[in-house]
């Protein structure tokens, strides 16, 4: 459920996310219109697309993540509970501070951070394999609406020729089209907008096959594995500096009163509050410490790779029946916008991992 809730709060922030990562590709056949000229900036593709589409337009496609919601949230916990169990089993982890979930996995410790990144790594490579059908049917929906928004037939940009003729001719292989591919190297999407994630479902399988629902997979799975390490690595990291935080000034507060009070008797790990003693793993383990904690979380998945998420929205969101290698679409990146290409929409993505990490925490 938190997933999903999850899911819900980021859409209309992953729809501006995704629109900003393949505008330069796409933009009017006539080639008139500059991909700069399309979207400004995160706000301006917010308003255009409500403004063009209605406010629905930015929840297009949000049934198939939805959908792999809550697989992806039984993988990623599952995963990850699992391994940070064996290696708490296997002697590893921390007594220096408590962990929240000590009367679940039966120890009084907590992984290091480069354990916890370890294993966080490890639950990466699951759930990108899980992630990329939901996200490629995501993406296509997502990005076909640039053909509205530029008000013309979605054509390709000059100077993205090269990646794009590379998309070309493995579809002439494909398909085994009796024709000259060189006559024309523009990729048109189909003029008939997807009706929905089942439609673009069934398009996609026709075309290409059930391959070709992974399509991207190998940039999710390079997405998530750095992503989902500092995911929980974060979160864990931040929850036990919070906790260890606030016992230190509860500590120092009954000291300075303990002239008028009687002996709380508190350990290192305790405090008191109400008359109760409080442990750093329940302050670990309260709303507040989680709320933060994968805030922070969510900001530094996103951080970290989010150059490999722009490769792998740009490979995904090509029509079906036309693929391209990730290095293709990488160098065309580099060559045609720099280094700044590959960080495009990372500012509204920050905002809003805030809270939808919060959310799933």
């Amino acid at each position: 459920m938190a997933g999903m809730v999850g899911k819900v709060v980021e859409m209309p922030f992953d729809t501006v996310k995704v629109r900003l990562q393949t505008q330069h590709q796409f933009i009017g056949s006539s080639g008139a219109m500059a991909a700069s000229d399309i979207y400004t900036g995160s706000i301006d593709c917010f308003n255009k697309i409500v403004r063009r589409e209605g406010f629905s337009a930015l929840y297009r496609g949000l049934s198939s993540p939805m959908i792999a919601a809550a697989l992806e949230s039984a993988v990623v916990f599952g995963v990850y509970g699992s391994l940070k169990h064996w290696l708490l089993n296997n002697g590893y982890g921390s007594a220096s501070s408590p962990s929240a979930d000590a009367p679940t996995t039966g120890h009084p410790r907590s992984l290091t951070t480069t354990q916890s990144c370890i294993a966080g790594a490890t639950t990466g490579l699951f759930t990108g394999a899980v992630l990329t059908p939901a996200e490629l049917i995501k993406c296509r929906i997502q990005a076909q609406r640039l053909e509205q928004c530029c008000g013309s037939a979605v054509g390709i940009q000059p100077q993205s020729q090269l990646m794009l003729q590379h998309a070309a001719e493995s579809q002439h292989h494909q398909h085994h089209q009796h024709q000259h591919h060189h006559h024309n190297h523009n990729i048109t999407p189909s003029t008939v907008p997807y009706r929905g994630t089942l439609d673009c479902l069934m398009r996609t399988l026709r075309a290409e096959g059930p391959i070709g629902l992974f399509r991207g997979g190998t940039s999710t799975i390079m997405r998530e594995v750095p992503g989902t390490a500092m995911w929980f690595s974060a979160y864990e990291l931040t929850s036990r500096t919070i906790s260890g935080y606030l016992v230190d000034m509860q500590n120092q507060s009954n000291n300075n009163n303990n002239n008028n009070n009687n002996n709380n008797g508190s350990s290192n790990n305790t405090t008191q509050r109400g008359g109760h003693a409080t442990s750093a793993a329940e302050y670990e383990a309260s709303p507040l410490t989680q709320c933060v904690s994968g805030a922070v979380a969510g900001c530094l998945y996103w951080l970290v790779p989010y150059p490999i998420d722009t490769v792998k929205t740009r490979v995904q969101a090509l029509p079906e029946g036309f693929k391209v290698g990730h290095w293709e679409v990488f160098s065309d990146i580099i060559r045609e916008e720099g280094v700044r290409g590959l960080y495009k929409g990372l500012g509204l993505t920050l905002i809003r991992a805030v809270p939808a990490s919060a959310a799933v925490f």
